[in-house]
Parts: structure tokens; sequence; C-alpha cells
């Protein structure tokens, strides 16, 4: 596999690309360090991130960009929840997408969603990419970019 690399998208919003993406995923993540592990992680075997750090911005990406493959969202964000997004996400194009919750808070409920996945942090790159290969499927064959299947490998 080719080398990852960060690069910026027209609007400022930091995306990984590799040569060949196996699919797109938006995170949403307020800390700058761990979204700079986790599109590491994620660049590495294909995936081709778009970070945002809030849950406005996370909103605007949707609605601009859409046909993301799923969305890995920490759960507490500065101005709201993942679950927020997660039930918004009849109101974009492209969605329903599967949403993979990321938290360090192991207390939170989680409900059980088709299309959702938990995963408490910390948790290893190994286990990030089984919960959104479990993730990508249980989602319909359709909801990966421009009617492409979810790539699972």
């Amino acid at each position: 596999m080719g080398l990852s690399s960060v690069m910026s998208s027209p609007r400022g919003v930091p995306t990984v690309t590799d040569a060949k993406p196996v699919g797109r995923l938006l995170l949403v993540e307020a800390d700058a360090v761990i979204s700079a592990g986790l599109c590491q992680a994620l660049g590495r075997v294909g995936f081709s991130v778009s970070v945002v750090r809030c849950l406005r911005d996370a909103r605007g990406q949707l609605e601009m960009s859409p046909g993301y493959s799923a969305v890995i969202s920490e759960y507490f964000l500065p101005d709201g929840t993942g679950q927020e997004l997660l039930n918004e996400r009849q109101r974009y194009p492209g969605m329903p997408v599967p949403v993979l919750l990321i938290s360090g808070n192991e207390s939170k409920p989680m409900p059980s969603q088709h299309g959702l996945e938990f995963l408490s942090k910390p948790f290893t790159a190994a286990q990030l990419l089984d919960a959104i290969h479990a993730l990508l499927q249980k989602s319909p064959p359709n909801s990966g970019p421009a009617g492409q299947q979810s790539p699972v490998s």
C-alpha cells in the first residue's frame, strides 16, 4: 500500500489520502492528537478520512459532501454529542451511513440501533478496524459513495 498523507480539502478539512481508497470516512473528534492517530491508522489500510472537530462542522460536512462509507464520532463533542448526529442522520443526502461512536466514558449506555457500533477508549488500531469492518458488514450495500458497495476486507 502506498504512503498516506494528511492534506486539506478545499474547505480546509484535513483529509487522509491513499493511492487506492477503500472507503470514505468522516471522523468527528475534537482532540487533534487523537484524530491524527486515528487518521494515520485508517490511512494505512486505505481509507480516505475527512476530519471535523465539532457537531456543527460534521453537519456541514455531511450536507456539502455526501457519500461517506461511515462516520466515526466521539460521543462527547464541544457542542453536543455523537448521539445527536446519529439521530439526525436521516436529514443528510447519502445517509443513513453507519456510525461508530467512540468514548472514554464506558458508563454511558449506548442504544442498540441498526448501523451503530460503540468502541470504548482506549482501543488498538486492530480493534478500531474490526469495529469499522463489522459496521460496514451490517450496513446496507448501497450506503457507500455514489451507490458503490461499502468496502469490507
